[in-house]
């Protein structure tokens, strides 16, 4: 009888020690689940003031930078000796592994609101990368040159606030834009039919605008 009450004694502590590893691998197993399925963190430690959001054909594209190489600025820099902004705009569909690159070039700039439609003095381009790193560019424009009939762009200031920057005087801009984009060809006419990236309810707040080869913006 002893033998047995002992023998039971014994079980029972096996069975308990067996059961309670169990659950703390199962916990284990079960907290790694929840790691490897959580949101990857997509966003810059440091927030960026500036607000940017546009739809590339239709679908709303990522502005956000990332922990990785994907992280420039959305900024302006103006050049005093040709008196030409260049914005440079960060975005793409979410599920490109890279942010394109949205570029407006407008000559005979002036810090003041208005709309600048394309022209010889105003036009946009993007890049678009295919892989994490930024690579496997493609190119595309909107310009007068009579290959690229049919591109089209539009770029209003709403506000411009001269502002001290930690690197002298600096402007904050909101306005809104939009675009239609041919792919880059290197050729005097298309044999095929472009491939078009439409750029709608393009806005921005708060965007940088800084001096540019020595400029110093007043």
């Amino acid at each position: 009888m002893k033998f047995t009450m002992l023998f039971l004694f014994v079980a029972l502590v096996v069975f308990s020690c067996n059961s309670a590893d169990s659950n703390k691998k199962n916990n284990t197993a079960a907290a790694e689940a929840i790691e490897n399925t959580a949101a990857p963190e997509d966003k810059d430690s440091e927030e960026d003031e500036t607000k940017l959001s546009f739809r590339l054909n239709d679908t709303l594209v990522r502005t956000n930078k990332t922990k990785g190489g994907d992280t420039d600025e959305h900024i302006g820099i103006y050049t005093q000796g040709s008196q030409t902004l260049s914005l440079d705009l960060y975005g793409d569909v979410p599920e490109r592994p890279h942010r394109g690159l949205l570029k407006f070039n407008i000559k005979d700039f002036k810090f003041e609101p208005g709309t600048y439609s394309l022209s010889n003095n105003c036009t946009a381009s993007m890049s678009r990368y295919a892989t994490v790193n930024g690579g496997g560019e493609t190119m595309f424009t909107a310009n007068t040159h009579p290959v690229n009939k049919g591109t089209d762009m539009t770029i209003t200031f709403t506000k411009l606030e001269k502002v001290q920057g930690d690197s002298g005087v600096e402007y904050l801009a909101d306005g809104s834009f939009s675009a239609t984009l041919y792919n880059q060809i290197f050729v005097a006419t298309r044999t095929e039919p472009p491939t078009i990236v439409r750029i709608t309810e393009g806005k921005f707040e708060r965007l940088r605008i800084v001096g540019g080869l020595g400029t110093t913006l007043q």
